[in-house]
């Protein structure tokens, strides 16, 4: 799973303090049958930020909101 990030669109997006954030979807890839699946509206938008995994929930602490602005939120994601 890619959870947001940067797609590129607002690459060149003047003046950068307008940039309207990054896109909140998410990537889903199934190995068993080789495709990938677009989820829309992931309730948060990150880039440039780590994932790590807690017991048995995957952290994502600050990162990008846009360029250039960090968030101090921390979002956890428990997968079944």
């Amino acid at each position: 799973m890619i959870l947001t990030g940067d797609d590129g669109l607002n690459v060149a997006f003047k003046p950068v303090e307008k940039h309207p954030g990054f896109p909140r979807n998410a990537l889903v890839y199934n190995a068993d049958t080789d495709e990938w699946t677009v989820l829309d509206n992931v309730p948060f938008s990150r880039a440039t930020a780590p994932m790590v995994k807690w017991h048995d929930r995957f952290v994502i602490p600050n990162g990008e909101v846009r360029p250039r602005v960090r968030t101090p939120e921390v979002w956890s994601l428990q997968l079944r």
